[in-house]
């Protein structure tokens, strides 16, 4: 069965058919050698085939929409098994900066429009989206607080699915710290919720550098994409994660040069621990009860803190010990300073170079199943 999808200026319409389809100026599409819909094309557009997926792309002629008739049989469906999903940064929760925006990304087969729901005040909550993502929304006027966020499809002649909400933490725009883990944090420096670039050097502001999903690309660990991470003077980066669903047995994240300015890189001390920011050696080693989860790469070019997940072999050299269905840090700062240095001594330095205005790496998460 292939795919097939129709643009309009407003929106896209996708179904499954038996059979292929031919690029014409109007395509006929039939289930079982049965006729059911007539589609116009623009003839001034391009049509495009997947050769991976049979994906067939064409634009349709101004003013056909899937309500004028033939789409009563085309279910509207948002699961997996029809390559249905809906994600945020990558998972089905994540947590964000008042100040930052999230990335939704969806698929619905079937589908001529969808329509958001669950974050008032936003263009979230606005119809006529396209039945898949993505789609960036910013999250300045929502309050702090927790927020389910919706979707549903439709195709015009009353089929209609939705999708399972998923859940995004609207966090003010400071990193907060809960009470049991103040003063862990480095006196000198702040927590910056940007520290990804693009590939001209730009920091990438969509990127919501307090949520480790958003970072890497989906829930712990993430792909293994590399991603130009840096940290500007006195700044460190706390990453939320959690463990729930993992199935990989343990990993770390290499580090090249960085690929894009800035191009200055150093050494820094990675930590993983239950606070945010926690980079006192004592009390991580104290409450993990692994002495792993905190690592000083004294050279630019050694591999960075290792995790292994709690039932498996613990690898050869160490990691520290993740237990199922709980959340963590990954902390990491920029620094000389020995390892073990209490937190209120800790200073930002990028290899001793004075000049050096932030330091940088490309980082790439590494695991094995």
């Amino acid at each position: 069965m292939n795919r097939i999808s129709f643009v309009t200026a407003a929106s896209i319409f996708a179904v499954f058919m038996h059979g292929p389809a031919q690029a014409q100026t109007t395509i006929e599409l039939d289930q079982d050698g049965n006729p059911f819909l007539s589609i116009p094309l623009d003839d001034t557009q391009p049509v495009t085939i997947n050769p991976e997926t049979g994906e067939l792309r064409a634009t349709a002629a101004s003013g056909f929409s899937c309500s004028t008739g033939g789409c009563e049989d085309v279910q509207v469906s948002f699961a997996s098994a029809d390559g249905g999903f809906f994600i945020v940064d990558g998972g089905s929760s994540t947590s964000v900066p008042e100040t930052g925006s999230v990335t939704f990304d969806w698929g619905a087969r079937g589908a001529w429009e969808c329509q958001g729901s669950g974050l008032p005040g936003t263009n979230w909550n606005n119809p006529g989206k396209l039945p898949f993502g993505p789609f960036i929304v910013s999250v300045s006027n929502l309050a702090p607080g927790n927020y389910d966020a919706g979707l549903t499809c439709s195709n015009g002649a009353g089929n209609v699915d939705s999708a399972t909400t998923v859940q995004i933490n609207v966090q003010e725009s400071s990193l907060q710290i809960p009470p049991q883990c103040q003063g862990r944090q480095p006196a000198s420096a702040v927590a910056t919720p940007i520290c990804v670039t693009d590939d001209r050097g730009n920091p990438r502001g969509d990127i919501n550098c307090f949520a480790y999903a958003s970072v890497f690309g989906g829930e712990f660990p993430g792909s293994t994409q590399g991603k130009d991470f840096f940290t500007d003077i006195d700044q460190y980066v706390a990453m939320e994660f959690s463990t729930a669903g993992l199935t990989e047995s343990d990993g770390r994240w290499n580090r090249v040069p960085p690929q894009v300015p800035p191009t200055t890189t150093g050494s820094k001390i990675w930590t993983i621990s239950q606070c945010p920011g926690d980079f006192d050696r004592e009390a991580i080693t104290s409450e993990m009860g692994d002495s792993d989860c905190y690592v000083k790469t004294a050279d630019v070019l050694l591999p960075s803190v290792r995790w292994h997940r709690a039932g498996t072999q613990e690898p050869i050299g160490g990691a520290c010990e993740l237990q199922p269905n709980q959340t963590y840090f990954m902390n990491i700062m920029y620094s000389t300073d020995p390892a073990g240095t209490p937190p209120a001594n800790l200073t930002w330095d990028c290899q001793s170079n004075s000049a050096a205005q932030s330091c940088s790496d490309n980082i790439a998460p590494n695991f094995n199943q």
